[in-house]
C-alpha cells in the first residue's frame, strides 16, 4: 500500500514521540532522586496525546 509522504511524516513522528516514551519509562533519578523535566509525567502524556494526533493524521488518509 503506497501512502502519501505526508502520511509518512505524520507516522515518523509518531514512531518518535513513542520511542522518546519508551525512553523517559527507563529513565532513572539523578543521584538526588530527580528525575529531568524532560521524563516527566506531564511531558510523558503530552506526547501521547501528540502521538496520538498524529496516528489520526494518517488513518483519516487512508480512508
Amino acid at each position: 500500500m503506497k501512502i502519501s509522504e505526508e502520511s509518512a511524516r505524520h507516522l515518523d513522528t509518531a514512531i518518535l514521540l513513542m520511542e522518546g516514551v519508551k525512553e523517559s519509562l527507563s529513565a532513572e533519578p539523578d543521584k538526588w532522586g530527580c528525575i529531568p523535566p524532560e521524563h516527566s509525567r506531564e511531558s510523558i502524556h503530552r506526547r501521547c496525546v501528540q502521538a496520538r494526533q498524529e496516528l489520526l493524521q494518517v488513518q483519516k488518509a487512508l480512508r
